[in-house]
Parts: structure tokens; sequence; C-alpha cells
């Protein structure tokens, strides 16, 4: 909570659009108390994957944004390309935002019960797998050479699917099971990848 006030007094203090800020906080503020005054505590599980999946497209959306202009977020100079650790951190942020984005609603699917919990497996099932990871990788060593919004918006679709695939061959597990612990750590991810921002 400390981390977010941090972020949010820091935004207000260098943005120019106040209130703009201040709208989308009235109104994501109230959305979230409706939704926390009728959700069930049984029910918190999928709530917070549901919710976290948002946490992951921020993620990458805000890279997009970065991406678009740089200039306005300090870290390139007009007409000057994209500084190579830039680069990275863009790719790493794409990959954590839009895994976490898409293996987040497949939680959510699972845990409500509108999905089977059980692993969706099929023939073949690893050589996708690999093929993601080495779409994934190829697509980032593109951007990396070329940083340009082909090789950006096919890298972050690669990892989309690669979270769809990855949380999918997943098990629902007891109350939630392996999900939940997994949800924490997409939580750390995700707040790290935004803070960084």
């Amino acid at each position: 909570m400390t981390g977010m006030a941090i972020a949010v007094l820091t935004t207000l203090t260098l943005t120019h659009n106040v209130t703009y800020i201040l709208i989308a906080i009235a109104v994501g503020g109230t959305i979230g108390a409706i939704i926390a005054n009728r959700i069930q505590m049984t029910a918190m599980p999928e709530l917070v994957a549901a919710m976290h999946s948002l946490v992951g497209l921020a993620a990458v959306l805000v890279a997009m944004s970065a991406f678009n202009n740089p200039v306005a977020y300090g870290i390139a100079l007009p007409g000057e390309m994209l500084h190579s650790s830039n680069r990275v951190e863009l790719f790493i942020g794409t990959f954590v935002g839009a895994i976490t984005f898409t293996g987040s609603i497949i939680a959510f699917l699972k845990l409500s019960g509108r999905m089977s919990g059980k692993p969706i497996r099929f023939a073949g099932q690893h050589w996708v797998n690999l093929g993601l990871g080495i779409a994934m990788i190829g697509f980032g060593i593109a951007f990396f050479m070329n940083p340009s919004w082909p090789p950006f918006l096919i890298m972050t679709r690669s990892h989309c699917c690669s979270g769809t695939v990855d949380r999918a061959d997943r098990r629902r597990g007891h109350a939630g099971g392996d999900i939940d612990a997994e949800l924490l750590l997409r939580l750390g991810c995700g707040g790290y990848r935004l803070h960084a921002q």
C-alpha cells in the first residue's frame, strides 16, 4: 500500500493532467468498492485472479505507451533510438505483463468453475511450449535489433499465447491450490513491472 501511495503521489506531482488522474481514481475506487461489498469471501481467489489480469494488461499498455512515446517517459531524446537497456526492459515488461494477463484469465475461469480445473493436454504440447518459448526469445531479439512496432506487437502476442497455454496445462488443485501460490508470484512480478515504470 505504501508503494502505491508513493506511485500515486509521484504521478500527481509530475503530471499536467491531474484532473484525469483524479477521475480515474474515483471511477476505479467506486468500482472496487462495489465489487468488494458484493463478493463472497469464498470467491476471493477468482476475484484476485480476475483483478490481477488487469495488472498484467496495465503493464503491457504502459510498455506500449513507453515505446510509442519514449520522450514523454524520459527514456529517449527526440529523434533518438531507444537505449539497449530500455529495449530489454520493455521486453521483460511485456513478457511479465502479457503472461500475467492471459494466465490470470485462465486461472479465474478455472477457479470460478467456468472452465474445467483439469489440465488441458494435447499431443505435441511440449513441442508447442518449446516453439512458443523460442518464438518469444526470437521476437525479443528482433525487437532488440530493430525497435519497431511489428516485432514489438508480435512479441507481445507470443507472450500472451505462452501464458494461455501454460496456465491451461495447470490443475486447479484443492481450493485453488497451485493457482493461489502462482497468483502471489504474478502479483509480485506485476507489481514490480508497474513500479519500474
